[in-house]
């Protein structure tokens, strides 16, 4: 599956929300990405992955191409993201959507 590249303004808004200026340089490990998104046959890519060097990336290029941006957040997503909040009120909030299906369905509907 191929998607189209985020939008400027969707990249500018997650950047600044991560708090990511243009030179922000992010870490990559390939030996770290989730076995779902991997294509290759079971059992043959590990080993590749293992031997790659991790890649520094800038922020910008990796929110612009990885991630579906537009797409809601699912509760899984939201659950991490609350791990990582700094402010109490959105830390909780944003628990409260990860546990909350109700909650969780009303906002993404919104």
């Amino acid at each position: 599956q191929v998607l189209a590249p985020n939008g400027p303004e969707l990249v500018d808004m997650a950047m600044e929300a991560f708090g990511f200026t243009k030179e922000t340089v992010l870490r990559w490990d390939p030996a770290k990405i989730s076995r779902q998104h991997r294509n290759l046959e079971p059992g043959n890519d590990g080993e590749l992955r293992a031997k790659m060097n991790k890649m520094r990336v800038l922020a910008h290029l990796i929110l612009e191409w990885i991630p579906d941006l537009a797409a809601p957040p699912s509760r899984k997503l939201i659950s991490q993201l609350a791990r990582f909040a700094t402010e109490d009120a959105a830390k909780e909030e944003l628990k409260a959507l990860a546990t909350d299906a109700q909650k969780h369905k009303e906002a993404v509907e919104a």
